[in-house]
């Protein structure tokens, strides 16, 4: 047999103290950490839920399939009376793409419907991560992030407009810090002003639902 080893008190110990040291080292140098606990709790929309059932609210409009979603991209609806402008829910089409796109790769619609809250539920989460990384640089920098992030997904005005799916306003709010980052790192720079309009254009495009509110 081979011989047995026993760890001391003082070995269990100095284990201990590498340990949270190596911990600590991480969390103040490896920002991807924070990325996967935004990623997480990301997840929370999987919790309203029940098995086998789609929700539903006020302004929720049951995700079309991929050939209903199509539709979206033109703004006179030919199949109502004689024709009628549609104008403003041809602007949803960024924020119903993920459940369509599944459904037309033969994912079901309650799972197709969970993707697209979770997506739409974290994308705030992140965009206020990257606008405090450019806000603030002191030295509880990765503590005031994850706190923003916090508030910024689980306070109350936001989890109102999730109540009644309002898309406009979910919409803005995933947006918004990511305008507003981008703006922020460019004025610090004092350069890249042209990139910036490019950048802030291109995250715009998920934010046009915000339209269904003029």
């Amino acid at each position: 047999m081979a011989p047995t080893t026993s760890l001391s008190s003082e070995d269990l110990l100095a284990m201990s103290v590498r340990l949270a040291y190596h911990l600590k080292q991480a969390l103040r140098q490896d920002s991807s950490i924070d990325i996967i606990l935004i990623l997480i709790l990301g997840l929370t929309p999987i919790l309203w839920f029940r098995e086998g059932k789609i929700l539903n609210s006020e302004d929720l409009m049951v995700p079309p399939d991929w050939h209903h979603y199509t539709q979206f991209w033109h703004v006179w609806n030919d199949q109502l009376g004689t024709g009628a402008q549609k104008i403003l829910d041809s602007s949803r089409f960024p924020t119903l793409f993920i459940a369509a796109a599944l459904q037309g790769l033969g994912v079901d619609l309650v799972k197709a419907q969970m993707v697209q809250f979770v997506f739409w539920f974290t994308i705030p989460g992140i965009g206020m991560y990257y606008l405090m990384a450019a806000v603030y640089h002191g030295e509880h920098q990765r503590l005031a992030r994850l706190a923003a992030v916090l508030f910024y997904m689980f306070n109350l005005w936001l989890i109102s407009n999730w109540l009644g799916y309002k898309e406009p306003m979910i919409a803005a709010v995933a947006v918004l810090p990511f305008i507003v980052g981008i703006w922020v790192k460019t004025f610090s720079a004092q350069s890249g002003y042209i990139r910036a309009v490019l950048l802030s254009g291109l995250v715009s495009l998920p934010a046009s639902s915000i339209g269904n509110n003029v």
